[in-house]
């Protein structure tokens, strides 16, 4: 009698209690995946326009490349700024240890290669207020700058082999080029071409 009283007492508390959990449980799960979904689909967003900065910076002969060339106008800076990221950095705890440091790598190596495209805008539009002739040390400066960006887009690019397609293909760093080996290359090429003069 007291086992049935005890069983009528508390089977229905258990049942609740672990229905909760359960029902807490899946909601953890889908929070998590959707945060999943839409922060991949930012990153593929910014990975794509990357691919096309990376190949409108890529190119040699901009007419800011130009030596001699007074240059009227700065190419404009269209980047996207990561919008999603930021709001949902408070919900990033749902994420696994490693999808967190893999999201995180990304987004400050997005930040840092987009503020190195700034400068080099920025660098650009000095030259256009100065509305002087490019000379050689200028055109050096802007090309070092120029490559230091593309080295970015490339550390970023190059690290995903295939479309992302999971968090978990995010690598953990990038490894990118240092301006001092950009600068030696590049002063290399100008000192072959001189003697080529």
């Amino acid at each position: 009698m007291e086992l049935d009283l005890i069983t009528e007492l508390y089977l229905p508390l258990w049942v609740l209690v672990f229905g909760s959990l359960l029902v807490f449980l899946v909601q953890l799960h889908h929070k998590r995946e959707t945060l999943k979904t839409v922060i991949l689909a930012e990153i593929n967003q910014l990975l794509g326009e990357m691919g096309a900065a990376k190949e409108y910076l890529a190119d040699d002969s901009h007419y800011w490349l130009r030596q001699g060339e007074t240059i009227s106008t700065a190419p404009l800076d269209t980047a996207p700024q990561p919008r999603f990221y930021y709001a949902a950095i408070p919900e990033l705890h749902l994420l696994r240890t490693k999808e967190v440091r893999k999201v995180f790598a990304f987004y400050q190596q997005y930040e840092r290669t987009e503020n190195l495209k700034k400068n080099l805008f920025q660098r650009i539009r000095e030259y256009v207020d100065a509305a002087q002739p490019l000379d050689k040390p200028a055109i050096d400066r802007l090309l070092v700058e120029k490559k230091r960006v593309v080295s970015n887009y490339n550390a970023v690019l190059r690290s995903l082999n295939a479309p992302v397609t999971k968090i978990g293909s995010l690598p953990d760093f990038y490894e990118v080029e240092s301006t001092a080996s950009i600068a030696r290359r590049i002063n290399r090429i100008s000192s072959t071409q001189q003697k080529e003069e």
